[in-house]
């Protein structure tokens, strides 16, 4: 949940095999700001389902044209879009009960693709539209799988989103079974080398999106430096300690003690500056 936890780091998406995001705000969309991770992450081999209103329209066309080979992003703001067809998937039809009574069971702001080749799903709109047959859908396998909808799979029939979705994720190879869930790492927080000199690695695994303060001590208990304190989400970090402390001066060689606070949680170690 973006709004709870935040952007996710590529350490964190680096987990799963697959990911599925999904807008629900037609009006905020932060995808864009997440793009180089979520590329990376499909360029190692992973695979990526994006549904959302108005998402497709926003998304870079740099990304697009990497792994859609096209730029083109049509947004159609008529209200007439009432589902999607396709020969390889369930066809999807726009539930009304679901949208908003004024809407009279009709989407506006549809992605179409006028350029794409790769289309799974196209256009169905109510009697007369002039967007009818076009690629609202599209799906690539040169890295990792990406689908992309132009449209938000919300608001269809949920037996028909279902089925869509079983169909997806199969062919991807997820069982959707709970043993096979992955549990959060739990948290830790190491340095390497140690001991060290002139500096040291501090790596850091969080769980859970939440404020971290890593802070250093000397053997007298007397505060020398704050590595770190700011909200950090899930995932991976790391950390350099250059043996200096808040007032820029080199320590001298001892033995150091390094304190991990995050949420109700509080870590200990030791370390050594050998000069």
């Amino acid at each position: 949940d973006y709004g709870d936890q935040g952007s996710p780091e590529l350490a964190y998406l680096g987990n799963y095999s697959t990911i599925i995001w999904h807008d629900d705000d037609m009006s905020m969309h932060l995808i864009n700001n997440n793009l180089p991770a979520l590329s990376s992450f499909v360029a190692g081999g992973g695979n990526l389902f994006i549904s959302g209103w108005k998402t497709a329209s926003l998304i870079d066309p740099e990304f697009l044209g990497i792994f859609f080979s096209t730029e083109t992003v049509d947004l159609i703001n008529d209200f007439e879009f009432i589902g999607a067809l396709s020969d390889i998937y369930p066809d999807l039809e726009i539930d009304p009960s679901k949208v908003n009574p004024v809407f009279n069971g009709k989407l506006p702001f549809i992605s179409v693709f006028p350029d794409a080749l790769d289309g799974i799903y196209t256009y169905h709109g109510s009697d007369g539209s002039t967007h009818e047959g076009e690629i609202c859908a599209l799906k690539s396998t040169q890295f990792g799988s990406i689908f992309l909808l132009g449209f938000p799979l919300y608001y269809c029939y949920e037996n028909d989103a279902q089925n869509f979705m079983q169909q997806v994720l199969a062919e991807l190879g997820e069982t959707g079974s709970n043993q096979d869930e992955m549990i959060p790492a739990p948290l830790s927080i190491h340095n390497s080398p140690n001991p060290f000199n002139p500096d040291t690695e501090f790596y850091l695994q969080l769980p859970h999106l939440q404020h971290v303060k890593i802070s250093i001590y000397n053997l007298k208990g007397q505060l020398v430096d704050v590595l770190v304190s700011e909200d950090l989400t899930a995932g991976n970090y790391q950390f350099t300690w250059r043996g200096i402390d808040n007032r820029g001066e080199q320590m001298p060689s001892g033995i150091y003690l390094y304190q991990l606070e995050s949420g109700k949680s509080q870590l200990t170690g030791k370390m050594i500056l050998l000069k």
